[in-house]
């Protein structure tokens, strides 16, 4: 519902629109609310759909989450150069960069997530440089070649970490059963 909080924020602005995908638990309670506050021609709220060709022609990708990993929508956001601006919560910042590649708002702040919106609309250079950098983000970081690169230092880290482990034990301990 506060996805529908920050595009009733933004209202009065004719350049704003919004899609809001998915047919979770809450989505009845969304769509009455869309329709209590009289926003049913700015939010386009299908449920469940494919969210690329969305994010092809969205401005920005919003997750106004209280709790989140990391969410995939975020990772197809940056690999189509789609900026982002999401809570400062969870696996997010991790990925997104404050001014690189999406904006950062405190979880539950609408007007900091309306205002963050307002200024990638006004900002056409911002716009072009998170764009930019979105891209390049995901190129680095979500290709073949990087994952399998962090996966094999995680499977080393977590073997030696596991010979360390079993260095002081007996040798029993130490080894796994055989039966």
């Amino acid at each position: 519902e506060r996805f529908v909080e920050i595009a009733a924020r933004l209202r009065r602005d004719p350049n704003f629109h919004f899609a809001m995908l998915g047919d979770g638990l809450q989505y009845a309670a969304v769509k009455r609310k869309i329709r209590k506050l009289g926003l049913d021609d700015r939010i386009y709220a299908p449920g469940f759909a494919d969210v690329r060709p969305f994010l092809r022609n969205s401005g920005a990708l919003v997750v106004c989450s209280d709790i989140e990993g990391i969410p995939l929508v975020l990772m197809e956001s940056l690999s189509l150069g789609v900026p982002v601006v999401a809570s400062r919560v969870g696996g997010i910042p991790g990925v997104i960069r404050e001014g690189y590649n999406g904006l950062l708002c405190d979880p539950g702040d609408v007007e900091a997530f309306a205002s963050a919106l307002r200024r990638l609309a006004s900002d056409p250079a911002l716009r072009d440089i998170l764009r930019t950098n979105a891209r390049a983000y995901a190129v680095g970081r979500f290709n073949f070649a990087t994952m399998k690169t962090e996966y094999l230092e995680l499977f080393r880290s977590l073997a030696q970490g596991q010979q360390d482990r079993g260095a002081g034990l007996p040798a029993e301990a130490a080894s796994p059963r055989q039966n």
